[in-house]
């Protein structure tokens, strides 16, 4: 805002002139579109943070049901493969060392082998219960970020 104050006095008229003024800018020419361009900047950055979290929370998900199909390969190759394999040459240890063509020593083995693997696959059985309940945990960021950010 500016403010003036005039005085004049001519010599051949008679009497003094006395002025006042007084200017203040309104602003209508837009020179408001400078806010509304951060403005509009900072839409496009957060839109952009969005997809960025967006895809982490995709990536995370993923690796979870990776984990998941994981544990269960796991679980499964224990169940079908390895404590059948174990349970069977127990037995047939059992079954030579009643009919004396075995040593004690290899009957402790394969009932130590036995033992191990059961333990084995009962930690893979809590691995896969644990990725299941990771997968769609509410304290799983991944899945609390996707189900967040889906429109």
């Amino acid at each position: 805002m500016t403010a003036g104050f005039q005085l004049e006095h001519n010599p051949p008229a008679p009497g003094t002139l006395i002025g006042f003024g007084v200017s203040m800018p309104l602003f209508v020419d837009g020179r408001q579109d400078g806010p509304i361009r951060r403005a509009g900047v900072a839409l496009t950055e957060a839109e952009a943070q969005r997809e960025r979290v967006r895809a982490q929370a995709l990536a995370d998900r993923r690796g979870a049901q990776a984990q998941v199909a994981s544990a269960r390969t796991q679980v499964e190759r224990y169940e079908q493969d390895l404590v059948p394999q174990a349970r069977e040459v127990a037995e047939a240890t059992e079954f030579a060392r009643q009919h004396g063509a075995m040593s004690l020593q290899d009957l402790l083995d394969a009932r130590r082998t036995l033992h191990s693997v059961m333990l084995e696959a009962a930690q893979a059985h809590a691995d896969h219960a644990k990725a299941l309940a990771n997968l769609d945990s509410p304290s799983n960021p991944a899945a609390r970020d996707l189900h967040a950010l889906t429109p």
